[in-house]
Formats: C-alpha cells, sequence, structure tokens
C-alpha cells in the first residue's frame, strides 16, 4: 500500500460531508482517489475500531441516521488493496435537533481502536494484566493498580481527535496520543484523559491550536497561551457525582485572585467512539512546553518540576531548611527568598485556605522553577521557586469530606496550623511564626475576601459553573443523579457562606485578632495605588476592614504624563513615596487615604499596545498628555546603539488621539505607517526623542491573536485577547 500511496496525490478517499453538525439525516459518499487501483476496496466503521475487511465494505451511500437523541458518529475509512491498508481517513459528524442552543457547551469526540482501550495487555482504560500481577504481590496495603496507572510513553495509544465549540463550530480536529491522567482516581469508571499533539500522529498538527481560556477571563500579567503540547480532559475525579464543578470553581477564583498558579479550563462532553463518556474541565496542561510559553521563557528543557506532598517536595529539592529557619531574622528572610517567591507562596497559600482545600498539602502539591538564563526583565525566569494549583475536587466542604477520604477533612486553616490531617507535614506553621510574613498572609486573606472570595463572588461563580452543565445532567443521567447533584452544589454555596467566618475565627485562635479598622483608598487622576497582589487605578475607590497591628505597605506609582504630588491621610499632607499604615493612624476606627497625581503641562507620546506574533506585528503610539504631541521628534528601535533608527511619522496627535505602526514584515500592513524592523520576542523596544531613551520595552512572547498592553494608559501592562 506504500508504494500505491506514494504515487498517490492528495488522499486516498475523499468525504462528501465535513465533520460537523447537522440537523438533519446526513448521507455521506465515499470516494477513492483517480489514482487508486479499481479493485481496491474502501471498508468503513462508526464505532471507533479501525477499519479491517470484516468490517463493513463501503458498496454506496452511508446515512448517519438523525435519532431523538444527540448521536455521534465518528466515520472511519481505509483503502484495502493486495493484503495492505491504507492509512485511516476520519471525519466526525453531530446529528441532533439544533445541538448548539440545546446544550450550549464544546463537544468532544475521541476515538481509538477498541484494543488500544479494552484489551487485556495493552488496554488503558481496563485493570487487565497489571492489576492481576499486582494483586500476586499484594500484600493489603495500600492499592493495586491497573493497566489504567501506567505512565509512560509505551501507554500512549494512537488515537482522532475532533473538538466542536458551543457554537456547533469544528474547532479542532487532528491524529493524537491518548493516555490516562490522575492517580486515585484512575481507577474509576470514567478516566481523566491526557491527550499528546506530535507529529509523530499527525505529519500536519504538532500541537493543539485551541482557545482553552475562560470566557470571563479579559486580562493577566501572563500570555494567553492557545497552542499546546498537550491538553488534560478532567473528569471531576472525586467530585464526579458531587456537582463536579468544583476544579472550574477554584480555576476561576483563583484567576480573579491574581494568581498565576492556576490553569484555565473549560467545561466539555466527550464521546468516546461514538459514546457519550462524560462531562469534563479541559485544561491547559501543566507541561513544560506550556510553562515556557506562558511566563516567557526561553528553553522548556531548562524548567524543573517537583511534585508529590509539600514535605516531599520540600525535602528533595533541599529547601526544607529555609522554611524551618527564625523567619523573623531578616537574613534567614533573604536566603528563603532567594530559593522561593514568597509572594507567590503567600498568596497560593491564601487561596487554597479560604476554599478550604482539604486534599492539599500532603497531596496535590506542584512547584517549578526555571533553571535557565536569567533575563532582567522577566521575574519568572530568576530560578526561585514557584507553586502550582492542581486537582481541586475537595474544596468547600465539611462533612462531605470524610466520604471521599478519611484524611481528607475538616478546615485547612485549621490543619496547617496544627499540622494534622493533610497537613501533618507542613511547614507552614513556621512561616506563620514569622510577623513579616503573618502579617502578608493575612493582608492577603483580608483582601481576597472582600473580592474574589467574597460571599457574593463565590455564590455567583458556583452558580454560573452549575448552569452550564445542569442542562447536560439532566439529559445524560437519571432523576436521581441530578437531584444529588444539586444538593452538593447547594452544600457548596452554604460551605461558602460559612468559609469568612471560620476564617476569622481562626485568626482569632492563632494570631490572637479581634479589633479591625475600615481603610478608604481613593485615587486622583492618573495614579495608581499596589500593595500585596492589589491594586486599584485612577479616580478608583477601595474600602476594606483590616485587622490592627498588622503591617500594610501602600505603593504609589504616577501614569505616564503624571507626576505624583502627595499623599492626604485623614486629611494631612503626606509627601513620602510609599506610606506604612500604623494603629496611630486610625480615627474612630476609620482611615482615610487618598493618593493624588498632577498632570504635566506637556505631551506625553507612548507606546500604549503591541503585538508581536508571526507577521502580524505591529505597535500603537498614543498621546496621554494633555497637548499636542508632533511625532517626527520621536524614535523608535529595537537596537540600544541605534535609538534613531525609526522617525515616526509627521502627524500631530492631539491628547488623547493613537496611530498604529507596523512592523516591516507584517502582510497587512500595505499603504499604512511601516517601520524599519520587526517586533521579536525578548528583544528591546525602546521610545526616544532626539536627545535621550524615554521607555524600554522586552517584547514579551505572544500567542496567536493577543495583545500586551497598558491596563488603562497605566504602567501596568497585560495580556489579552485581539476582538
Amino acid at each position: 500500500m506504500e508504494t500505491v500511496q506514494a504515487h498517490v496525490e492528495g488522499d486516498m478517499i475523499t468525504f462528501s460531508e465535513e465533520s460537523g453538525f447537522y440537523d438533519e439525516t446526513v448521507t455521506v459518499s465515499l470516494t477513492k482517489n483517480v489514482e487508486v487501483p479499481a479493485s481496491a476496496s474502501i471498508f468503513y466503521t462508526l464505532d471507533g475500531n479501525d477499519p479491517t475487511v470484516e468490517d463493513m465494505r463501503y458498496t454506496g451511500s452511508i446515512h448517519l441516521d438523525k435519532k431523538k437523541d444527540l448521536m455521534v458518529y465518528p466515520l472511519k475509512a481505509v483503502v484495502y488493496y493486495e493484503g495492505e491498508y491504507s492509512e485511516i481517513y476520519e471525519k466526525t459528524f453531530v446529528v441532533c435537533d439544533d445541538v448548539s442552543n440545546e446544550l450550549d457547551i464544546d463537544i468532544v469526540s475521541i476515538t481509538s481502536d477498541s484494543e488500544n482501550l479494552y484489551d487485556y495487555e495493552k488496554g488503558i482504560l481496563v485493570q487487565g494484566r497489571t492489576f492481576d500481577e499486582g494483586m500476586k504481590q499484594f500484600d493489603g496495603n495500600g492499592m493495586v493498580g491497573g493497566n489504567y496507572s501506567n505512565r509512560g510513553d509505551e501507554w500512549i495509544r494512537n488515537a482522532h481527535l475532533a473538538i466542536f465549540d458551543s457554537n456547533g463550530s469544528l474547532a479542532a480536529e487532528q491524529n493524537i496520543g491518548l493516555g490516562i491522567s490522575g492517580g486515585t482516581s484512575a481507577a474509576y469508571d470514567v478516566k481523566s484523559l491526557k491527550l499528546y499533539a506530535n507529529s509523530i500522529y499527525d505529519k500536519d498538527f504538532d500541537k493543539f491550536k485551541y482557545n482553552i481560556t475562560n470566557e470571563e477571563f479579559q486580562f493577566a500579567s501572563y500570555s494567553f497561551v492557545n497552542e499546546y503540547n498537550s491538553i488534560r480532559l478532567r473528569a471531576g475525579s472525586q467530585d464526579m457525582e458531587f456537582g463536579n464543578i468544583r476544579s472550574s470553581v477554584v480555576s476561576r477564583l483563583a484567576q480573579l485572585s491574581g494568581s498565576d498558579s492556576c490553569t484555565a479550563s473549560k467545561r466539555c462532553i466527550v464521546y468516546l467512539n461514538g459514546e457519550y463518556y462524560g462531562i469534563f474541565d479541559m485544561q491547559q496542561n501543566y507541561s513544560n512546553s506550556y510553562l515556557a510559553k506562558r511566563f516567557g521563557l526561553e528553553n522548556s528543557d531548562c524548567i524543573e518540576k517537583h511534585k508529590g506532598s509539600e514535605e516531599g517536595v520540600f525535602t528533595r529539592t533541599g529547601i526544607s531548611g529555609y522554611f524551618d529557619s527564625d523567619l523573623n531574622d531578616p537574613i534567614n528572610r533573604q536566603v528563603l527568598e532567594r530559593y522561593v517567591d514568597m509572594d507567590n507562596y503567600l498568596l497560593y497559600y491564601a487561596i487554597n485556605v479560604l476554599c478550604n482545600n482539604t486534599d492539599w498539602p500532603d497531596n496535590n502539591f506542584e512547584m517549578w522553577r526555571y533553571i535557565g538564563e536569567n533575563y532582567e526583565n522577566n521575574q519568572y525566569s530568576d530560578g526561585r521557586y514557584r507553586f502550582l494549583i492542581f486537582d481541586t475536587d475537595m474544596v468547600f466542604n465539611t462533612t462531605l469530606s470524610q466520604e471521599f477520604f478519611e484524611g481528607s477533612k475538616g478546615d485547612t486553616f485549621v490543619a496547617l496550623m496544627e499540622k494534622m490531617y493533610r497537613a501533618t507535614g507542613s511547614n507552614f506553621y513556621n512561616v506563620m511564626d514569622s510577623v513579616y510574613y503573618r502579617d502578608k498572609f493575612i493582608t492577603y486573606l483580608c483582601d481576597l475576601l472582600n473580592t474574589s472570595f467574597s460571599t457574593e463572588s463565590v455564590i455567583k461563580i458556583i452558580r454560573e459553573e452549575n448552569k452550564k452543565i445542569a442542562d447536560i445532567r439532566s439529559i445524560y443521567y437519571d432523576g436521581e443523579f441530578v437531584k444529588n447533584a444539586e444538593y452538593y452544589v447547594e452544600q457548596m454555596i452554604e460551605a461558602a457562606k460559612r468559609r469568612p467566618s471560620e476564617i476569622e475565627s481562626s485568626l482569632v485562635n492563632y494570631f490572637g485578632l479581634n479589633d479591625k479598622y475600615m481603610l478608604s483608598l481613593k485615587t486622583s487622576a492618573g495614579i495608581t495605588v499596589s500593595w500585596n497582589n492589589m491594586c486599584i487605578f485612577e479616580n478608583d475607590k477601595y474600602d476594606n476592614h483590616y485587622y490592627n497591628g498588622v503591617a500594610l505597605t501602600l505603593n504609589q506609582q504616577a501614569y505616564p504624563g503624571y507626576t505624583f504630588q502627595y499623599w492626604i491621610i485623614n486629611g494631612k499632607k503626606i509627601y513620602n513615596e510609599s506610606i506604612m499604615i500604623t494603629d496611630e493612624m486610625i480615627n474612630e476606627g476609620e482611615i482615610n487615604v487618598e493618593a493624588v497625581a498632577k498632570i504635566n503641562d506637556a505631551p506625553q507620546v507612548i507606546i500604549s499596545e503591541l503585538s508581536a506574533r508571526g507577521y502580524s506585528d505591529w505597535l500603537k503610539i498614543s498621546n496621554v498628555g494633555n497637548s499636542t504631541a508632533n511625532l517626527d521628534k520621536y524614535y523608535i528601535s529595537d537596537n540600544e546603539k541605534n535609538l534613531m533608527k525609526y522617525q515616526l511619522p509627521s502627524v500631530v496627535l492631539m491628547p488623547g488621539e493613537s496611530i498604529i505602526i507596523y512592523g516591516s514584515k507584517n502582510h497587512n500592513s500595505l499603504g499604512d505607517y511601516i517601520c524599519n524592523f520587526s517586533l521579536n520576542e525578548n528583544e528591546n523596544l525602546l521610545l526616544s526623542n532626539e536627545v535621550e531613551n524615554l521607555f524600554c520595552l522586552t517584547v514579551p512572547r505572544m500567542s496567536t491573536d493577543e495583545i500586551y498592553k497598558r491596563y488603562d494608559n497605566s504602567n501596568v501592562w497585560v495580556f489579552c485577547m485581539d476582538d
């Protein structure tokens, strides 16, 4: 067949219809390439198995019937000639009344030959030989794994993937590698899956090109990666029968909290070999390639990850001793922070505490670092450890925890402070002995409980995530299952309502905190105020309660074209660049703070946005000052030794106006302003006048359709997707 295929231009089989959604019975014709010998036959299947001569011979049009229920038809076909088979050709047809309106969720179809899935020796979904061999040596301790527990390349099977978005459009279709994901949960009937893209599976697609970003999430301090080597499909694990929304809820809460430790997720339903398999979370996988793209790191081989329990991970990496030292000593803190991003650590622990993750940190604990070249303008290249949130199936629970695991119960905050349950090996208690870290952690809790983790925010997200799959449950599951799921969703909401008071009780019990004051913070035009992971922008207001005696430092930064003037604290002007809030400032339980800036009496030309993906590079030049700007007095460059490489055009920009400058290779730039260089990742982009360099920005690694921009024209840069 290879000889025949080598002489055939194009595909050996042509389908009359393309993969897609259909609201009527579909009739599909298969046609052999004219260069295929006339005596060759086509065989096909509709059950996901690889076609052989034992299957249906194609003799005429194939009718894919519309039925009452949604039908997914995976049509596989091969050419058979003189004892040999061609490669497999496959299309996927979804047939149902108005599918997109009925489900409003992505549909993922996966096919793989049944031998790959269910064979005793090699099937990845069964107990198989691995279980039987394990039972021979089982001593009654622990668990015996099955074929589904095995990992490595030898346990990845050839498969085919088709993804249809909620509008019914085909979003991705390619041949893939299919494996199993998860630990204990791999023994469940419905298993989490891992999908692999590589040219060894499909010569035309060595990556997945698909946007998994939460639709509710618009801005981030890191790249919205939309090309992947692998994708994880989480089946819900321990949460499968208890609502199956906890993982997606935590993903959204963590992103709203400003965390870079979480992965985006997207709800979907999975069909396996044409049969409904389950409701899943489609997630970006924490592969080295993904982390490198997300954080703009040059070499994915220089990323190291460590996974297991907190105690085990800290011991293996040799950092446990730094956590055990006296962290009230500034020198010891300095040593610890040489190895660990402690702001990342504290926010990571705050999120897990607030959602009461009872299967952590003695489980589901992972951290990573980059050990390649340290780039001055990329904090993630500094070689310090940072943390990753995953497998959050046991959150917002109380009595429910005991139905999962005996060790996963109670209150995570209490467990951390008492070193019990899933926190017996944690160093967190010693970190909280440090007044410096304790104050920062408590401030994280206060701000998160006032924003992303407010009762209103958490309940809203729980209800939204439940709504995404509520109709799916009613279609695919019986009434008892649906009733139980809704019951446990309501239990989640009740747990979320209780969580703030539980946190406050722990702060009283362990730190003796009782008294609070109200901080009312305002900003004038042209200034931001930041602390911990919080930032408020110009002409904004933020009110929150904080604990007396807990240190809080506020920092300000004027917008381009503005100059910081002073703080106003309870009516008194303070001219310090930053201020520390102290108990002496409290006046009748309140502190009123305003940060004030003044616009400069001059034009202010800035680089406000850019895109540097492939041949679609461009940048936006804006005037954010209060008078007109003659752009021909300014220059942009990618070379510090040649600041005047490209003179901006002779254009007068009024205040608030902008123009686009295209890169030299931009295919869309005909007739527009085109500079004489391209924007390339990790290169510097400079803005100068005739006298000096005014601004320098390192161009980050960017994904397709991604923009890097100043948020609100401030000095805070964020990634967002191009509409």
